[in-house]
């Protein structure tokens, strides 16, 4: 069985999109009450606002990647209300905005992997 931090971040990604994953909305989907939620994620030493950051980053960064769509769509499937939320919410970790940071998988891609002189 998976653990429970693997669990919350795919209902929290499954939930995002309607703006519904909060702590309890996940714990209530998983069959836990709130303060157990809590509990478990304390033994994993995790919390789920770290695991929600996480998740929102890493999805972030494969839409960003994929370059298929634009960033108010992607605000809006990471559960922001506002594009300014998920832009100051994505600048904290990779330390880019998500423009800067498309720009550069872009760029990345066409110039191709160093290791192998831009053929795929």
């Amino acid at each position: 069985m998976p653990s429970l931090t693997t669990q919350v971040r795919e209902v929290a990604a499954h939930l995002l999109p309607d703006g519904a994953s909060t702590g309890p909305e996940v714990a209530r989907a998983l069959g836990l009450s709130t303060r157990l939620f809590q509990l478990e994620l304390e033994k994993e030493s995790t919390t789920y606002q770290k695991i929600l950051q996480t998740t929102r980053q890493l999805l972030a960064e494969t839409y960003l990647a994929e370059g298929q769509l634009p960033i108010e769509w992607i605000a809006k499937l990471l559960g922001f209300t506002h594009t300014s939320g998920f832009s100051r919410a994505f600048r904290r970790s990779p330390g880019t905005t998500a423009q800067g940071y498309a720009a550069r998988r872009i760029r990345t891609e066409a110039v191709g992997d160093p290791g192998t002189n831009g053929s795929r």
